[in-house]
């Protein structure tokens, strides 16, 4: 998303106001693929700060995630905001590491890249359809929300499988457990 800043360039202080939607294109992260449902909703302001273009804003949108318990596919509304510095100069030039600094040329700014990271940022790291989502069965996959299976219900460590024979062979003899 290319911004104009040919006019904010020429005079400190100076700020502009933008808002418009980006279809942010789908992202592989951690092996899945990061989709969204549409564009994005940005709102942000670019300040000429002396030595660069600060921009800074908030982005909006729906994404489509996959559960991690259950692995059904499921949107939900994500949000995150942004803050980056863009200075003029060729790409190849030095930039204190603490920095948050892009380098542009010309008279545009992109901001397509800093609303893609941001919004990856923002997604979970385990995405949930529902808090109370039961998954899927370990035995036999199927998935919990839709019914309960016939398998049995209690799982057996297999590190304990040894001390469970041991226990029914008690049981067997009359002994306590």
């Amino acid at each position: 998303m290319r911004i104009y800043v040919g006019e904010l360039k020429r005079e400190v202080g100076l700020r502009e106001s933008h808002s418009f939607v980006y279809e942010v294109p789908p992202a592989a992260e951690h092996g899945d693929l990061a989709m969204f449902d549409g564009p994005v909703k940005v709102e942000t302001t670019l300040t000429n700060a002396g030595k660069g273009i600060i921009a800074e804003g908030r982005v909006e949108g729906v994404a489509r995630l996959r559960c991690s318990r259950c692995l059904e596919e499921f949107t939900s509304p994500v949000s995150a905001e942004f803050k980056v510095e863009f200075r003029e100069g060729a790409g190849l030039e030095t930039v204190d590491d603490d920095e948050d600094v892009v380098r542009y040329s010309g008279d545009y700014v992109n901001l397509g890249e800093e609303i893609r990271q941001n919004l990856i940022l923002s997604l979970p790291m385990k995405p949930l359809c529902d808090q109370a989502c039961k998954g899927l069965c370990a035995q036999c996959g199927a998935n919990l929300n839709e019914g309960e299976c016939s398998c049995e219900r209690r799982p057996v460590d297999p590190r304990l499988a040894g001390l469970e024979e041991l226990q029914a062979r008690l049981r067997g003899r009359g002994g306590e457990s």
